[in-house]
C-alpha cells in the first residue's frame, strides 16, 4: 500500500497481469492486495499519520503556513494548507496540514472560516504567526474574518508574475493585420481595477490527463497551422504525460535545472548541447490566481520605432507564439525541421536537443522558456524561411508563412527581453526554495532587483532596453508599494533575521525594527530576567514610564511578577548590537555558504534572544510555492488513477504521500 501511495500507482495495478507474474517468481504464493483493501488501508494510514502530524505540531511554538486552491478536470475545488517551520539547527521543515475538498462559493468568509476550523482540529490556531498565499481579492478578505490577528505576506512569486506580464504587456492583445488575427474587443474597455476585481472566484484548474487546457486550446485554434495539417500530440512529439510544470518531488515551482540548496553553484547547462529544459508549459497549463490581474488588451502594434515600448513587445511575442504553434502542430513542419536540426546538429558542435514550446498565462517564466528556446532554434528558423520552396507550399500557403517571418528588429527584442528576465528567473527560483529559509531573502532580492539592475543605467544599455528596465521599474514599484504596500512592510521584520535582508534595510527600518523587538523579548525572557533579580526590588519612574508608553497600563499591579525594563531593554540592546556586528561579519567572509540557517546555527548561543526570534520569523516561505507543490501531487495521482477517484481519497493520498516520503 506504501508502494502504491509513494509511487502514485493505480490500486489495482498489482493485480495487472505482467506485475503479478513477476511477483509470483519473486515471491511465490504472494497474493496481490485488491484495491478495496488499498482504500481501507489508506483510511487507516491517514489517521494515524494525521494523529503523529498532531503530536509532533504540540512540540513546535510557531507554525508558519501556506494556503491555496485547486481544482480538478471536473472543477471538484480542494484547499490545501501548508505548515513550515525550523527545528533546533534552524533547518526548515515543511508538510501538508490539512488537504481538503472545499464545496462552497470562494468567498472571503467562507475561506476563512475553513481555515480556522481545520488549524483548531489541530491544535495549532494559536501558534500560526503568518499566512503565506496570493493575492487574489478573496484571499486578502479572508483576514477579515479570523477570529485572531495573523500576519499575511504576499506571495512574491506571484507579485514579481504580474509586475512582469503587466510591465511589459507580455499577454496584451492587438489587432495585427499582417498576422490574420482578431482581437476580443469587448476587452478593450476594461480597466486594470476591474480586471483584478474580476477573477475574485476563480478556480484553479489543472489537466489531469495530460491534455492541453481548454484556455489554451482556444489561444491555440486561432493560430494553429495556417497550412490545416495538424497532427496530434503523441505525431508531433509530446513529452511524457507524467511531465509537468512543477516537479512532482522537488517542492519547487520554477526550477528546471535540479537542486535548490541556498548557494548552489551548480544548475547552469554546461557542454556542448542546448539541453532540453524537460517543460512543456502549454500541455500543463495551470489556471489560478496567478492570472488575477493581468492585463489583456493593447491598441494594434507593428514592428517600427513609432510604436512604444510595450506595443513592439506585445507584437514580437504574438509573432513568436503564431509561429511556434505552426510549427508545432504541422506535420509538414515537423518533418522538416527535424532534417534542419540533424543537418545543424552534424555541423556544429552545439547540438540543439530541445523543442519549441508555447507559453501560459498562469507563468510568466514560460515566456521566458518559450523565448530561449526560440532564440536557440534562431538558425533554425532562418533556414526554414530561406528554403520554404522545398516543402512544395502553395503560394496562398508560402506567403502565410512569410507573415511569420522576423525581422532583425524582432529578434533584437527577444533577445533584450531574455536579458531583462534573466535576473526575475533567478530571482524567483532561489525564493521558491524550500530547504531554507526565504522571508527574509525576499526583501532582500526585490531591492537589489531596484537597485542594481532597474535603477542602475548601464554604458551597454541600449535605448530600448532602458526602456524596458523603466516599464518593469515603475511596475514593481506600484506592486511593492502602493497595491501591497501592507504585505510587503510585513516582510521587513524577517528580513532582518537574514543576514542578506539585513544588508538592504535602512536604518530607519532596523531601528523601528528593534523597537517593535524590543517589547517581544522582554515578555518572552521575563521568567529568565526575574531570577537574577529580587522579586521585591523596588520599580523605578523612568521603568513605569517605559511600560506605559509600551502599552503596560497594568505594570503596578503586576510589578511583582514583571521583568526589569532597564534590565531587559539593556540585554536586548548589547544583543542587537552584537547581531549586527556578527551578521556584517558573516557577509563579509569568503565563504559559498551565507545562508541564514548556518548564520544562526553557528551563533544562537551568542544572541540567545534573537535566536529564538529568528527560529520564528525564518520559517515563513516567501512564496505559495508549498501548496502548489501538493496540487501537483494530486494532478499526478488523478492522471495515474483513470477510474474516478473521490474526493476523500484523493485528498488522503496527497497527505499521506507528503508524509511517506519525509520518512523515507
Amino acid at each position: 500500500v506504501e508502494a502504491i501511495i509513494k509511487d502514485g500507482r493505480r490500486f489495482n495495478d498489482f493485480n495487472k497481469t505482467g506485475l503479478k507474474q513477476f511477483l509470483q517468481y519473486a515471491i511465490p504464493g504472494y497474493k496481490p492486495v485488491h484495491r478495496n483493501n488499498v482504500q481501507q488501508k489508506l483510511r487507516s494510514l491517514y489517521y494515524l499519520h494525521h494523529k503523529l502530524l498532531e503530536n509532533t505540531l504540540s512540540n513546535v511554538s510557531d507554525i508558519a503556513i501556506t494556503l491555496d486552491f485547486w481544482s480538478d478536470k471536473k472543477l471538484k475545488s480542494y484547499l490545501v494548507l501548508t505548515g513550515h517551520f525550523l527545528d533546533e539547527d534552524f533547518q526548515s521543515k515543511s508538510t501538508i496540514l490539512q488537504f481538503s475538498s472545499f464545496d462552497q462559493r470562494h468567498f472571503s468568509d467562507l475561506i476563512g472560516e475553513e481555515i480556522e476550523k481545520q488549524l483548531v482540529d489541530l491544535n495549532i490556531f494559536d501558534k500560526i504567526t503568518t499566512i503565506t498565499c496570493d493575492n487574489a481579492p478573496n484571499m486578502l478578505g479572508l483576514f477579515n474574518h479570523l477570529s485572531r490577528d495573523i500576519k499575511r505576506i504576499p506571495c512574491v512569486a506571484h507579485v514579481l508574475h504580474l509586475t512582469i506580464c503587466n510591465a511589459l504587456g507580455i499577454w496584451q492583445e492587438g489587432e495585427d493585420n499582417d498576422l490574420n488575427r482578431t482581437t476580443d474587443k469587448s476587452n478593450n474597455n476594461i480597466s486594470e481595477n476591474e480586471f483584478d476585481e474580476g477573477l475574485t472566484q476563480s478556480v484553479r484548474k489543472m489537466s489531469l490527463d495530460g491534455d492541453i487546457s481548454g484556455q489554451q486550446n482556444n489561444q491555440e485554434s486561432d493560430e494553429q497551422d495556417v497550412f490545416g495539417d495538424e497532427t496530434s500530440e503523441d505525431e508531433v512529439g509530446w513529452d511524457d504525460e507524467d511531465k509537468m510544470i512543477i516537479d512532482n518531488e522537488s517542492g519547487e515551482k520554477f526550477d528546471d535545472e535540479g537542486g535548490e540548496n541556498f548557494g548552489e553553484k551548480g544548475g547552469e547547462k554546461g557542454g556542448d548541447e542546448y539541453e532540453s529544459d524537460g517543460s512543456d508549459f502549454e500541455k500543463d497549463e495551470i489556471e489560478d490566481n496567478f492570472q488575477v490581474g493581468l492585463k489583456t488588451s493593447v491598441n494594434d502594434v507593428q514592428d517600427d520605432a513609432s510604436t512604444t515600448a510595450e506595443q513592439q513587445i506585445a507584437y514580437v511575442l504574438r509573432k513568436c507564439r503564431r509561429l511556434v504553434s505552426t510549427i508545432k502542430y504541422s506535420n509538414v513542419f515537423q518533418l522538416y525541421l527535424k532534417d534542419l536540426i540533424n543537418e545543424y546538429n552534424n555541423a556544429h558542435e552545439k547540438k540543439i536537443k530541445r523543442s519549441l514550446q508555447l507559453d501560459v498565462k498562469s507563468r510568466w517564466s514560460s515566456t521566458h522558456y518559450m523565448l530561449e528556446a526560440f532564440q536557440i532554434f534562431r538558425p533554425i528558423i532562418d533556414s526554414l524561411f530561406k528554403n520554404t520552396r522545398k516543402m512544395n507550399l502553395s503560394k496562398n500557403q508560402t506567403n502565410s508563412l512569410h507573415k511569420l517571418e522576423m525581422s532583425n528588429t524582432s529578434w533584437d527584442m527577444v533577445e533584450l527581453l531574455l536579458k531583462a528576465l534573466g535576473p526575475f528567473k533567478r530571482a524567483i527560483k532561489l525564493i521558491s526554495g524550500s530547504q531554507y529559509p526565504t522571508a527574509g531573502l525576499a526583501l532582500f532580492i526585490i531591492r537589489r532587483i531596484q537597485q542594481t539592475f532597474l535603477e542602475n543605467v548601464r554604458s551597454n544599455d541600449g535605448e530600448m532596453f532602458q526602456k524596458i528596465k523603466q516599464l518593469i521599474h515603475e511596475k514593481l514599484i506600484y506592486y511593492t508599494t502602493d497595491k501591497y504596500g501592507e504585505g510587503f512592510t510585513n516582510l521587513i521584520i524577517h528580513a532582518y533575521f537574514e543576514p542578506h535582508g539585513l544588508s538592504v534595510l535602512t536604518q530607519k527600518e532596523i531601528a523601528s525594527t528593534e523597537r517593535q523587538l524590543r517589547y517581544s523579548t522582554r515578555h518572552l525572557f521575563s521568567d529568565q530576567q526575574s531570577t537574577m533579580m529580587s522579586g521585591k526590588q523596588k520599580r523605578s519612574a523612568l521603568d513605569m514610564f517605559l511600560d506605559s508608553i509600551d502599552g503596560d497600563t497594568d505594570c503596578v499591579s503586576h510589578s511583582t511578577n514583571k521583568t526589569s525594563t532597564s534590565t531587559s531593554t539593556s540585554c536586548f540592546t548589547n544583543e542587537a548590537k552584537k547581531y549586527r556586528q556578527l551578521a556584517s561579519n558573516f557577509m563579509s567572509d569568503d565563504r559559498e555558504d551565507k545562508s541564514a540557517a548556518l548564520f544562526w546555527k553557528c551563533n544562537q548561543h551568542s544572541l540567545p534572544m534573537l535566536s529564538i526570534l529568528a527560529r520564528k520569523y525564518l520559517a515563513t516561505p516567501a512564496t505559495s510555492v508549498p501548496s502548489e507543490s501538493a496540487f501537483s501531487k494530486s494532478a499526478y495521482y488523478g492522471r495515474k488513477e483513470r477510474a474516478n477517484i473521490n474526493a476523500n481519497t484523493l485528498s488522503q493520498s496527497v497527505f499521506l504521500k507528503d508524509k511517506l516520503m519525509t520518512e523515507k
